[in-house]
């Protein structure tokens, strides 16, 4: 006869003594009275991060969207996406393309507008200063140098010796004061770059400038060469008939006027008529010298 089993902690039920836990027993009564709302909370919880990713997702899509929008050749569609995404990172670049766009039309109204919509709505942004030297460059193709030369100067200052746009805000504002006459001013605007400077590039450049202001400035104060007028055509003068010459020596003549048709006669009485005029005529002419004919009236 086989002797009973002792009872173990190993051959007891592990439903009963889990039971009989505490802990699980706290477990359980906190779970009855909250669970639901934990549950709820947890559900919730997972539903906020799970919405942070598909908007992030979808964020990144419209990103990628707007960043392969810039690259369109045309300003006017570029403007429509920063106006249709004003608080995208690409608004602003969108907002510049356009005005590039715009001024390599031929377009400084449009292209003014788009830069100065820019440096309203993004004064601090770092793209700010190329907008601002677009500004400029528009006023001086619309032949606005006042503008020109005040934003060109703003432009200068406010941006340090040797980055990308103080030599191309130096360059515009001597421009501006060479198109209005004012070559002495436009020379001191680039002895001061050249002494704010020591980049042997930019130095040549500022030579080179220094050389054609001072040819644009012999042009301009160079007296304009006379030119003789030419002589005006002599209108031929009209044709004046001169007499025939008088014959020579003896006073002119008349010739006897004709006599009246005769009635018709015989051809024998025709010729004895013809006969006695001829006889008339030489009595009638003087003997020293001939008969003058008659010298044609002077018109």
């Amino acid at each position: 006869m086989n002797p009973k089993p002792a009872n173990t902690p190993a051959s007891q039920d592990p439903r009963k003594s889990a039971e009989t836990n505490p802990d699980v027993q706290t477990l359980q009564s906190w779970i009855a009275a909250y669970g639901r709302p934990a549950l709820v909370a947890v559900a919730i919880v997972v539903l906020f991060f799970l919405g942070q990713a598909v908007w992030r997702n979808h964020q990144a899509v419209k990103q990628q969207a707007l960043s392969q929008a810039l690259f369109q050749p045309d300003p006017d569609a570029q403007l429509s996406l920063a106006d249709e995404n004003p608080s995208s990172p690409a608004a602003p670049l969108a907002l510049l393309q356009a005005g590039t766009g715009f001024y390599n039309q031929d377009l400084a109204e449009d292209a003014l507008a788009a830069y100065e919509r820019f440096l309203e709505k993004y004064p601090d942004h770092e793209l700010a200063p190329f907008a601002a030297i677009g500004k400029a460059a528009s006023q001086e193709a619309l032949a606005q140098y006042a503008d020109a030369i005040s934003s060109y100067g703003a432009a200068r200052d406010a941006s340090p010796a040797g980055s990308p746009t103080h030599f191309t805000a130096v360059s515009g504002l001597a421009r501006c004061l060479e198109a209005t006459g004012d070559f002495e001013g436009a020379r001191a605007v680039y002895e001061d770059a050249r002494l704010s400077t020591e980049d042997p590039d930019l130095l040549s450049q500022i030579d080179s400038a220094l050389l054609y202001l001072e040819r644009s400035r012999r042009s301009a104060e160079a007296p304009a060469p006379v030119t003789e007028s030419a002589p005006a055509a002599e209108e031929p003068a009209p044709a004046v008939e001169t007499p025939a010459e008088a014959p020579a020596e003896g006073p002119a003549v008349a010739e006897p006027a004709p006599e009246p048709a005769a009635p018709e006669a015989p051809a024998a009485e025709k010729t004895a008529k013809k006969a006695k005029k001829a006889k008339k005529a030489k009595k009638s002419a003087p003997a020293e010298a001939p008969a003058a004919e008659e010298a044609p009236a002077a018109e």
